[in-house]
């Protein structure tokens, strides 16, 4: 409904409005990022490990319903994510899990939904 109204509404603006808006916008700060500061190969390997053995641990606290052997499934399943994701993303993975696992947990589920049924197959 609202898309009929819209032309209107972008015709209605008058077009000094429609300047100072754009100059509000541009004289906002930009945000000032920190430093990125390299991980060193080692501390990546420590996270993947980490990464992986949490993945595992948490399987294995919870293991899936139609799975037969957690031992042989959930290793697999947790070598599945490093094996199909950068570190980077690894973490951006384990911190929504963290803050969001009402959502983010259900959702990695559907994204990793091949190799889990590759995992469940062996």
């Amino acid at each position: 409904m609202f898309r009929k109204f819209l032309p209107f509404l972008l015709i209605a603006l008058p077009l000094p409005a429609l300047a100072q808006l754009d100059e509000r916008l541009e004289a906002q700060p930009k945000p000032v990022q920190a430093p990125v500061q390299q991980a060193t190969p080692q501390q990546i390997d420590t996270f993947l490990r980490n990464f992986q053995n949490g993945v595992v641990r948490g399987c294995l606290r919870t293991p899936p319903k139609d799975v037969g052997n957690p031992r042989i499934y959930c290793p697999c399943y947790a070598k599945s994510f490093v094996e199909r994701y950068k570190p980077n993303d690894l973490i951006v993975i384990n911190n929504l899990a963290e803050r969001y696992p009402q959502v983010a947990l259900p959702t990695i589920s559907v994204m990793m939904r091949p190799e889990s049924l590759a995992c469940t197959a062996r």
